[in-house]
């Protein structure tokens, strides 16, 4: 908390979360192109009903794996010192 905020450091922390939210967009608009073209209306709303809870649980699952993910090699740390002081 003592860095101070700037604006480079808001992109910086911001875009990765921007550039995922368009991709996962434009995932949604194609798979909508090709639903709506070759299966239906029908399939299309199905789509668009299940969309927003995928978002949810894609979101809510790729960050606790990223987050575990990360703090493995901080544990394993935290075990070495750990270890060392016994």
């Amino acid at each position: 908390m003592s860095e101070h905020f700037t604006y480079q450091k808001l992109l910086r922390y911001s875009l990765p979360s921007i550039g995922n939210m368009l991709v996962l967009t434009s995932f949604q608009v194609v798979d909508g192109f090709f639903v709506s073209n070759l299966l239906g209306v029908t399939q299309l709303e199905s789509v668009n009903l299940i969309y927003p809870i995928f978002m949810v649980l894609h979101g809510c699952g790729a960050d606790t794996f990223r987050h575990i993910r990360r703090s493995k090699p901080v544990m394993k740390a935290v075990q070495s010192m750990l270890k060392d002081k016994e």
